[in-house]
């Protein structure tokens, strides 16, 4: 028996920690592990002590347990009922119900418009009524979109190309629109088939994808789309389940401001307001004198918003927290939101050394942070007046969100909650869990370069979780 572990027990006993069959330590020795940085803290959050801890500050990869820092400060900062607005402007004459001049959208970062995760909200079924009462029933001019809200660089510079194109790998600028994703609609045909594009929706003329994917016999969506930021021409490749008449996959989209002025113009034209110009992006509209306010949508409250993030993991979503923290400091980029939440945590006393952010999400492999950092944010988040919205937003191990399949029928269900992190080689999760001791707990485990399938690293974390859950 080793030194270190007498030691951890010795200190359980002195803590008054229950004594666990299995050691932490040994979840971890195993051949899995033989090249890994695995790090950990666990914190007894009412008696303000240190429980175990391993490398605690060692900065790993976290990624997207990084959220919890980006909303974290979202509440500090912005509020609970914060919320983002976008307005719609006409510049011309009405008559005879007609415009004739231009509708214009100018963003204000919202990441919401359209969005799957907000259905039951529809900004563009908002403009359509306010251009009613109006009178309008034809646009004799063009729909322009301004999203100068944020500065113009859609993507941080550290993300990972072959993420780009997909889904998870969107931005976010002043103007966005649902999620800035487009579904791709394929008919696979038999195994070894090309599988072939039906559909795209939203419908966006501009976006051009050229098929490799081929059907195969699989269940699951093997496909990866390849693109960069304002390229109009992708090229998707991978595999997708054999003998599908309709199956879906989700991609980014360039240039999103572009991509909310085409939609708003068919949505119009499906809704009969007929527009006879074309879409077009001017980051410099809404300095129009000639503009008059149609209407001002208010995006959900950040509360509601931050629930998403954490429960789904939603990149886009922490990456308009974090411009819009940038704003605070500078021109809305990335590099200005993540040097304002650097700034915001050295004032509140921490040790941000630790901290190295690229992005809100998560998604750059430059990003590092320690547990010991990790632990001081939930820490502070368990003490604020923001506390109930932001631990509320986590999701619960075997009941909601990310953790919904895990740790089901041991104690850790429904006690323990907390936000998960995957990518190549890097597991992470971090939150809270009352104990089967009746502890208040916060725990962070991060490991980085593991050598073995993520499916069994994500059951080692299981057990170790669970034995968080049991001190």
């Amino acid at each position: 028996m080793s030194r270190v572990y007498l030691f951890i027990v010795a200190m359980m006993v002195w803590l008054g920690v229950r004594a666990q069959p299995n050691s932490f330590l040994e979840v971890f020795n195993q051949p899995a592990y033989k090249g890994a940085l695995v790090s950990y803290k666990i914190y007894d959050l009412d008696s303000a002590k240190t429980l175990f801890e391993q490398n605690t500050h060692t900065a790993l990869t976290p990624a997207s347990i990084l959220k919890l820092v980006t909303t974290a400060t979202a509440f500090e900062v912005l509020g609970n009922d914060f919320q983002f607005k976008t307005h719609l402007y006409i510049k011309g004459k009405v008559k005879d119900s007609t415009l004739f001049g231009d509708l214009v959208i100018v963003g204000g970062g919202d990441p919401t418009l359209g969005s799957r995760f907000f259905s039951k909200t529809n900004p563009f079924e908002e403009f359509r009524v306010a251009l009613k009462k109006l009178g309008i029933a034809t646009i004799n001019g063009n729909i322009i979109a301004d999203g100068s809200y944020f500065s113009e660089e859609e993507i941080p510079d550290t993300w990972v190309w072959a993420d780009l194109g997909n889904y998870y790998g969107t931005g976010v600028t002043g103007l966005n629109y649902s999620d800035n994703t487009v579904f791709i609609d394929f008919d696979s045909g038999k195994v070894g088939d090309t599988a072939k594009i039906i559909s795209t929706v939203p419908n966006y003329p501009s976006l051009q994808f050229k098929s490799y994917v081929t059907a195969q016999n699989i269940n699951s969506d093997q496909a990866y789309i390849f693109g960069s930021p304002f390229d109009f021409k992708r090229q998707i490749f991978g595999s997708i389940p054999k003998n599908k008449s309709s199956f879906k996959v989700k991609g980014s989209v360039p240039h999103p401001a572009l991509f909310t002025a085409e939609a708003f113009k068919d949505f119009l034209q499906s809704n009969n307001i007929t527009v006879s110009g074309s879409a077009l992006v001017d980051y410099k509209a809404n300095k129009d004198s000639e503009l008059v306010l149609v209407k001002k949508y208010h995006s959900p409250k950040l509360k509601d918003i931050v629930y998403q993030i954490n429960q789904f993991s939603v990149n886009h979503f922490a990456e308009a927290l974090l411009r819009e923290l940038g704003r605070k400091s500078g021109s809305g980029s990335y590099s200005d939101g993540a040097k304002f939440i650097k700034n915001y945590w050295e004032k509140q006393g921490a040790d941000v050394s630790f901290l190295f952010m690229e992005d809100g999400s998560g998604l750059s492999r430059y990003n590092a942070v320690s547990p010991e950092f990790m632990i001081y944010v939930l820490e502070t988040m368990y003490a604020s007046n923001h506390k109930e919205n932001f631990q509320n937003s986590l999701p619960i191990a075997g009941k909601s969100g990310t953790l919904i399949n895990m740790l089901k029928g041991t104690y850790a269900e429904g006690n323990l909650t907390g936000k998960s992190g995957s990518m190549t080689r890097v597991r992470s999760y971090a939150g809270y869990v009352t104990s089967q001791s009746g502890r208040k707990l916060a725990y962070v485990i991060i490991v980085n370069n593991y050598n073995n399938f993520s499916l069994e690293i994500r059951k080692d974390l299981e057990k170790f979780m669970q034995l968080v859950s049991e001190i």
